[in-house]
């Protein structure tokens, strides 16, 4: 019996932890600029974040009024339609200097360094991609 409390209070004790902490106040928000915000995500060999903006039309709206948003890690806005020409896009990674981007029923591909769009593929019978992972051999997986 003596074993089985040790374990549980080692198991317990990282949980309790957690709960002691206080919510971390926010460094930097946007409310006016950043309207529609789906997904961020930080581009390690460039140090910008990027934000994926779907629009007015919603999560599933083929309108073309999506676009991705360039910021530093201070929060300054580089440029607030840095991509455009997407619908509703959602998941974001990069592999190299390529952004990829899934955009409802394809994956679209812009240069981190021009915002140029470089590759649309769309995807057969997708209904509403959705995450992306890229792997170290910098093959593409996403999620619909």
């Amino acid at each position: 019996m003596k074993l089985i409390t040790q374990y549980s209070l080692i198991f317990f004790l990282p949980f309790i932890q957690l709960r002691a902490k206080e919510d971390p106040a926010p460094i930097w928000s946007h409310t006016k600029t950043i309207q529609s915000p789906e997904s961020c995500y930080l581009d390690k060999g460039s140090g910008f974040l990027f934000v994926s903006q779907i629009g007015a039309g919603g999560g599933a709206g083929k309108d073309g009024d999506g676009w991705i948003s360039k910021l530093n890690t201070d929060g300054k806005i580089i440029k607030n339609k840095w991509a455009t020409g997407l619908n509703a896009p959602k998941g974001l990674r990069s592999t190299g200097e390529t952004l990829w981007v899934t955009d409802i029923d394809r994956i679209v591909a812009f240069n981190i360094k021009s915002g140029k769009q470089t590759h649309s593929v769309k995807i057969a019978n997708a209904k509403f991609l959705n995450d992306l992972a890229c792997g170290e051999d910098g093959t593409v997986y996403f999620s619909d």
